[in-house]
């Protein structure tokens, strides 16, 4: 229930984000931009390190350096007591369920997805979600909020963000689109059995270079890099 979930993220929202609960922090590098993640919980340690295999291709050290702050900053808390688990009924299954997203009074975005909810700061690209215990099988609870943080973000310097399967042919980045269940992981599977360089599965970053546009590998079509 939406409104079960909107109560819920405000309870969460209300909570000090350094209340005594583990933290683990590293950084990623997206189409030539800086990211950061922090990763609250019980959990933390464990989801940490599952995400840093998760995103291995992107790691990049953490640099505080205001020079080039990072674009983008997900902060991502392993949900406390029963709704760590992904069975919990907050966590909707339903690959079709609705993805609903508000202001709040100080212009930040409110989202309630299946698999996470969070809050996005608009003008500072900070994203705070709550999901599930991460695993392979809850990677959704990851991948969506890093979806809006980072896409917002990118835009803002120039970088876009197209749902299409990308293969590279003699040098050259060729695009597949297609709605979802068209067939373009299909397509990039195959494309990576015939030894072709697959660079994304579903989603793929376009940034211009002078004349030219770059494809840039998206994190969270990872499983599809050979």
């Amino acid at each position: 229930d939406d409104t079960i979930k909107r109560a819920q993220l405000r309870e969460w929202l209300r909570e000090p984000t350094n209340a005594g609960v583990e933290c683990r922090a590293f950084g990623v590098t997206v189409a030539g931009q800086p990211g950061s993640f922090v990763v609250r919980g019980e959990a933390a340690r464990e989801a940490a390190r599952f995400l840093e295999d998760y995103y291995s291709r992107f790691l990049a050290p953490v640099r505080f350096d205001a020079r080039r702050a990072p674009a983008f900053r997900l902060e991502y808390t392993t949900a406390p007591g029963p709704f760590a688990d992904p069975s919990h009924p907050l966590w909707d299954t339903d690959p079709d369920a609705a993805f609903r997203i508000e202001s709040d009074p100080s212009g930040a975005l409110l989202v309630v997805q299946r698999d996470f909810v969070g809050r996005l700061e608009l003008a500072t690209n900070v994203m705070r979600a709550f999901g599930p215990r991460l695993s392979l099988g809850t990677c959704d609870s990851i991948d969506n909020p890093f979806l809006l943080v980072a896409n917002k973000a990118l835009s803002d310097r120039g970088v876009y963000c197209l749902h299409a399967a990308t293969i590279e042919h003699e040098g050259r980045a060729v695009l597949f689109y297609g709605d979802s269940g068209a067939g373009k992981s299909t397509l990039a599977a195959l494309s990576c059995a015939e030894g072709r360089r697959v660079l994304s599965g579903d989603q793929i970053y376009l940034r211009r270079e002078g004349q030219r546009l770059i494809a840039c590998a998206s994190p969270i079509t990872i499983a599809q890099l050979p």
